[in-house]
């Protein structure tokens, strides 16, 4: 899976035509799950993922991945940096769609950011840069972590209702799989071996052992 896509920052504007129906979804993530190196490159890999789904011709997708770390948002992934320096861009003004989707627990659509007044610092930078609409769709992890996922559209009324069913369901499934990929993550963490420090100042290795 190819970790960022060509042609960051180039945001269609034209006609949308229907997305295409996308292969075995459940296949796919968990394809990701077996091959991710790491958390960070299963989000990424899950951001592509998700700017295919919902991409059409006219209308391309730049999906982005914050996770609350520390209690502070963190842009970890994106389908390319255009929608990563978005995320990073949000966080930075600590308010905006994706951070408020994220407190709610609930999707948020933003169809055209010409009319929306909230996050008024953020909304104007944005569509600088291209975004016309923006939906943002949290993780459930079970209290495992928190994540968001945030989609950019280059056109106003970017995302139908249907497109809102289909990222509501893939954010399902991409949230079981997240929360296997952070499990397998922290028994990774459980079972590396630790270095202590003996009173004689030489270093001992600890490992883990199967009771």
């Amino acid at each position: 899976m190819t970790a960022e896509e060509p042609g960051a920052g180039r945001f269609g504007a034209t006609r949308k035509e229907a997305p295409r129906e996308a292969p075995d979804v459940e296949m796919q993530l968990q394809e990701l799950v077996l091959n991710s190196r790491d958390i960070a490159a299963f989000l990424t890999d899950l951001a592509v993922v998700a700017s295919a789904r919902l991409s059409s011709p006219g209308n391309r997708i730049h999906t982005g991945v914050t996770i609350i770390r520390h209690k502070r948002p963190e842009a970890v992934a994106g389908s390319d940096a255009a929608a990563r320096a978005l995320d990073v861009l949000q966080n930075g003004f600590g308010d905006g769609p994706c951070l408020t989707a994220l407190r709610t627990g609930a999707p948020l659509l933003v169809s055209d950011l010409s009319c929306e007044h909230r996050w008024a610092a953020y909304v104007k930078l944005a569509a600088e840069k291209g975004v016309s609409s923006i939906l943002a769709v949290p993780l459930d992890l079970g209290g495992e972590a928190e994540a968001v996922m945030n989609l950019y559209s280059g056109r106003s009324n970017g995302f139908s209702d249907d497109d809102l069913s289909t990222v509501e369901a893939f954010a399902d499934q991409a949230a079981g799989s997240l929360r296997l990929v952070l499990r397998l993550s922290q028994l990774s963490e459980d079972r590396t071996p630790s270095v202590m420090t003996t009173t004689s100042g030489e270093k001992d290795v600890v490992t883990c052992v199967d009771e």
